[in-house]
């Protein structure tokens, strides 16, 4: 059976009459039900009005939804309800957001930090601080327990004596304790001064002694419950002012069934840090002892073992505090709080906020070089440094004080470069060496040049050295061989990369070009610069050099096409290093400055004035910090991670 058109326009405006219909029936029929009924029904139709779909789902089809949403909405839904927030706070979430944007991260420390197997960023040198370090120790051969049998210490009043605090966290506990009876102590004043039994063994007394002072010889002898008493008031005596002072809770528990002391047996909040298991034997002896005597007190501390030891020489350590759950034991790492770290970190870049320092520091100013320094390397611990004086300087990154110096070159040292073991320089004497990096030994001199070495890499096993020679050879790292000897540059080859099988060379005779390690071969020329190159980075895919010319070129290493000609500096363009990771290109000139280049848009981002004076010589940057030298034998640290925690990044 077939419907004519008309008929179903018809069937249609029929349904949307009757849906109209029937809203002005609900309408008006509200209308004649009183506000407190017509409330209720708004009320049972709200949860029909706003669904909350985000809820109702299943928690990982949830979390699904939100991996598309960004940062800045993933923190502000955290505060729709707790559903959401328990959601917005999910550590995967905020792991990917972290990845995305193209930040590294430490997956070896992470490991090591969630299987406990080795010691976190900074740890090692807490140990090495807490093993030096000369503790004052007072010797006595009395109970522990017995405050009064401690020995003073030198210098301190004739009245005050040493307490004992059986665990660090014995301080913050008494001090907790402390509070919470003194608040008992105000609201049960008037019980408490009917029973001078029990105030006597919680209130400081009105007279006090000093502990050389006996006590009366009419006074009786102590029992078990008169022992807390005085043990509670010469602990008084030394140093508390007269507010309640909590008694251990093995006193604060008496053994018999009466409780007569009720603000005794009444326990002050704890707190999770310090949770502690507490018993005690409490006895009355049949004939009288002393109070060090009389009393047995056994305290066993809740055993954490896998929370972080505190990292003594990082100002602020956020490891206890966010990525260790004390509740579980267990490690884990904040996703959240490392994204907001790293997120911290590159706003002041963009905004240039730093914090600047000078190496070495002026109480060290015998260690510092004797001339301009040449060449720089640097990670989170140490500070490597080639100078004009012949010498090679590791300095400590936290205290800039120096380590080490080595000395073998007989000439300036123009290049160098370390990793985890060796040290390699390379000098004006034609020569490179190879050093140990732990212990500052030379292992190997390698001679091939003909004139001063100027630039060299490493990696693995290969070494690549540039010199005023014109030349460029590839060295066996493990037995100090040359392997290939590269000819095609027509002045003084000053400076190299290589990654994987290409190296990339740039040379005073103003071009840059491509070579193939294993072959030998030179597979592309760039050749743009009005004068000689001076530096040169390579990732695979972009070099960037810099010129006497003044201005910087990034090139497309796969077409050899020129994608941006930066331009900004007044003098010859002596450094730079990039990172396409973060867009990022740093320069450094004769002319004393520092310059921030994006590197995907070609446009200048910043500059930073030196701290000091003169040409800026070398730098190296990473996430957080720019380090550089000068002609002045002195060290620039630009440092945008101040006053964070950067454990884990990178």
């Amino acid at each position: 059976m077939t419907r004519k058109p008309g008929r179903w326009k018809e069937l249609v405006d029929t349904a949307a009459l009757t849906h109209c219909v029937s809203l002005e029936f609900a309408y008006q029929l509200l209308l004649t039900i009183s506000t407190s009924n017509a409330r209720g029904t708004v009320n049972r139709l709200l949860p029909l009005l706003h669904r909350d779909f985000l809820s109702l789902l299943p928690y990982e089809l949830a979390l699904h939804i939100l991996e598309f949403v960004d940062a800045l909405t993933l923190a502000r839904i955290s505060g729709v309800s707790r559903r959401w927030r328990q959601l917005s706070q999910d550590q995967s979430l905020w792991k990917k957001l972290f990845l995305t944007q193209g930040w590294g991260y430490d997956r070896q420390a992470m490991e090591a930090y969630i299987n406990n197997t080795a010691p976190i960023k900074g740890l090692t040198q807490q140990v090495d601080d807490l093993r030096l370090a000369p503790v004052p120790l007072a010797r006595t051969t009395a109970s522990m327990y017995d405050p009064a049998a401690l020995p003073t210490m030198p210098g301190a009043p004739p009245s005050g004596r040493l307490r004992p605090f059986r665990r660090p966290g014995d301080l913050f506990l008494r001090l907790r304790q402390r509070r919470a009876l003194h608040q008992n102590h105000h609201d049960q004043s008037a019980s408490a001064s009917s029973s001078t039994t029990t105030n006597a063994s919680i209130d400081a007394p009105t007279e006090q002694h000093t502990p050389e002072e006996a006590p009366e010889e009419d006074e009786p002898q102590p029992t078990a419950s008169s022992s807390t008493s005085a043990l509670s008031r010469k602990l008084n005596s030394h140093a508390l002012p007269p507010i309640p002072f909590p008694l251990p809770l093995s006193l604060a528990a008496p053994t018999s069934s009466s409780r007569s002391h009720p603000l005794l047996s009444q326990q002050p909040p704890r707190s999770p840090t310090y949770d502690r298991i507490r018993s005690s034997v409490s006895t009355t002896p049949s004939r009288p002892s002393s109070s060090s005597s009389a009393l047995t007190n056994v305290v066993t501390e809740r055993s954490y073992k896998n929370r972080p030891m505190p990292r003594r020489q990082i100002k602020h350590d956020e490891t206890a505090l966010y990525h260790y759950n004390e509740t579980t034991d267990t490690r884990f790492i904040n996703w959240r709080r490392l994204f907001r770290n790293r997120h911290l970190i590159d706003k002041r870049w963009r905004e240039g906020k730093c914090k600047m320092r000078v190496f070495p520091h002026k109480d060290s100013q015998s260690d510092m070089h004797l001339e301009g320094i040449y060449c720089i390397q640097f990670d989170e611990d140490k500070i490597v440094s080639g100078s004009r004086d012949r010498t090679i300087k590791i300095w400590d990154m936290r205290t800039g004080e120096c380590r080490r110096t080595l000395s073998a070159h007989s000439a300036s040292v123009l290049c160098l470069q370390y990793d985890d073991r060796y040290i390699i320089s390379g000098s004006s004497d034609k020569t490179m060496v190879q050093w140990d990096i732990e212990t500052g030994k030379t292992i190997r001199v390698l001679n091939g040049h003909s004139s001063s070495v100027l630039n060299l890499r490493f990696s693995a096993d290969r070494i690549v050295s540039s010199s005023k020679d014109h030349t460029i050879r590839v060295w066996d790292l493990n037995t100090g061989e040359t392997l290939r000897v590269l000819r095609g540059h027509h002045a003084a080859v000053n400076a190299i990369q290589f990654k994987d099988s290409r190296i990339v060379s740039a040379s005073g005779d103003r071009t840059v070009k491509m070579w193939d390690m294993e072959t030998g071969e030179c597979l592309r020329t760039f050749d743009s610069h009005s004068r000689g190159i001076a530096c040169v980075e390579f990732d695979g895919r972009h070099i960037v050099s810099g010129s006497s010319d003044q201005t910087i070129k990034v090139w497309d290493a796969e077409t050899g096409r020129c994608l941006h000609t930066l331009a900004g500096h007044t003098d010859l363009v002596r450094t730079l290093q990039m990172d396409a990771g973060v867009d990022r290109i740093i320069s450094g000139s004769y002319d004393g400055s520092l310059r921030i280049w994006s590197l995907g848009q070609g446009c200048h981002m910043r500059s930073l004035s030196q701290a000091i004076e003169g040409k800026v010589l070398n730098l190296q940057f990473d996430y957080a910090r720019i380090v550089c030298c000068s002609n002045l034998a002195k060290i620039v640290k630009y440092d945008f991670a101040h006053g964070i925690d950067t454990q884990f990044l990178m």
